[in-house]
């Protein structure tokens, strides 16, 4: 799970159990510093790759050099913060 914050870097960062068919839940306090405005959370499982479950971007292995790889877009629910006390 990571937090990002409203001017898009990681501020928190945790792993937490996740069930076989993705399902998790997880309980944080945003720290300290975080400007208010809009941030958003992402989470997906640990080490394996975006796109699939082999670890390795396998669809593109013989592409030509001119080929720009990227990852698959990341989701991003979208949360706000508030100022301190709010």
């Amino acid at each position: 799970m990571e937090l990002l914050d409203p001017y898009g870097p990681t501020v928190l960062e945790e792993l937490a159990p996740m069930t076989d068919d993705g399902g998790f839940s997880f309980v944080f306090t945003v720290p300290a510093g975080v400007a208010p405005g809009k941030a958003g959370v992402t989470a997906y499982p640990y080490n394996v790759d975006w796109c699939d479950d082999t670890g390795v971007n396998n669809r593109a292995a013989q592409a030509a050099q001119d080929l720009v790889r990227v990852s698959c877009a990341q989701r991003l629910v979208p949360l706000v913060v508030l100022g301190p006390g709010s």
